[in-house]
């Protein structure tokens, strides 16, 4: 089953299967409290960027009730949600891929 998780900045819409909703909770434990967060990082991340290498999109937004604490979500060019983590290092994740949207403020 495939949910639609929202529409990211560009106009693409990203979607979360099973199997990557799966691999989150299974690989990246501590987002089980936080899956609640991928509409709002899909819709308004802080910053997206784009990885040519990998044809993917690198999602990151601040978490909304932790100081010093983003979260991290990677998708696919064809919309598939690949991964979603915490991390206290946003900014090592900008040599990455190339920064393509900013949010405002």
């Amino acid at each position: 089953m495939t949910s639609i998780i929202g529409t990211d900045p560009l106009g693409n819409d990203v979607v979360l299967t099973n199997g990557a909703k799966n691999h989150i909770l299974r690989r990246h434990p501590e987002m089980r409290n936080n899956m609640k967060y991928l509409n709002q990082i899909i819709r308004n991340p802080d910053m997206l960027l784009r990885n040519e290498r990998r044809r993917a999109y690198i999602s990151i937004k601040k978490h909304p009730y932790r100081i010093a604490l983003w979260i991290v979500m990677i998708y696919g060019e064809d919309g598939k949600i690949l991964t979603a983590y915490k991390t206290k290092r946003p900014h090592k994740l900008e040599k990455q891929g190339e920064l393509i949207y900013r949010a405002e403020g």
